[in-house]
């Protein structure tokens, strides 16, 4: 696999459950991974996540209409879709729409691939990419300057892949499983972003304790 592969919906069975698709789902292209239904564009893979305010679930139709091409999702999903082929961890595929869906319809559906912990999923399903592809990540952590070291790294590894394009930056910050495996050498992500945690080659870590202690020495006007 080259660094110019394309991640399908074939891939993506495979990464989750080890299996293979029918012909009329398995080579659609993923164009992006989001988590945020309303960035969803033609193509795009839907995470549905559980947060502290709602639960993504709510929001897979919404995914759907704004061009979304599949999505992964717990089994919750099952009854907040009408109109969708839901990927079952056996490999299962379960049709839901109109009685009248004719085969071609059924090539236009959504897709959801339906898991235990969707989290989790997207985790592993990054991972499994990651590794297929002939490129090193680098993971920066810490608690102050990731973003600023995050260029760095950036510009350096550039500076010494001659005609290497940088990503934009609104790529570069996505939450999204192949922003896992960047499009190219030089490209830095920062390590926490959308909770995605597949392998790194390399690792920065910043220790921003004394920084933290200068600030709150200015609080509270210690020498």
């Amino acid at each position: 696999m080259t660094e110019g592969s394309k991640l399908t919906l074939n891939h993506v069975a495979d990464a989750l459950f080890g299996v293979s698709l029918s012909p009329e789902w398995r080579d659609r292209i993923i164009s992006d991974t989001v988590i945020d239904s309303r960035a969803a564009t033609a193509g795009s893979l839907f995470v549905a996540l559980r947060g502290e305010k709602t639960d993504g679930h709510l929001f897979v139709n919404a995914a759907f209409e704004g061009g979304a091409t599949a999505a992964i999702a717990q089994d919750r999903a099952l009854e907040a879709c009408d109109r969708a082929a839901f990927v079952m961890p056996d490999g299962a595929v379960q049709v839901r729409g109109p009685a009248t869906e004719t085969q071609r319809a059924r090539e236009h559906l959504p897709v959801v691939f339906v898991v235990p912990d969707s989290l989790a999923a997207l985790q592993q399903l990054a991972t499994w990419w990651r590794s297929r592809l002939p490129v090193v990540t680098i993971g920066v952590t810490g608690s102050v300057g990731k973003t600023t070291t995050k260029e760095t790294i950036a510009n350096v590894r550039g500076a010494l892949h001659d005609g290497a394009q940088r990503r934009q930056p609104e790529q570069r910050d996505r939450p999204a499983a192949h922003a896992a495996a960047p499009r190219s050498r030089n490209g830095a992500r920062r390590a926490g972003d959308g909770h995605v945690h597949a392998r790194r080659d390399r690792a920065v870590v910043r220790d921003g304790q004394a920084s933290h202690r200068r600030r709150d020495e200015r609080r509270t006007g210690a020498p």
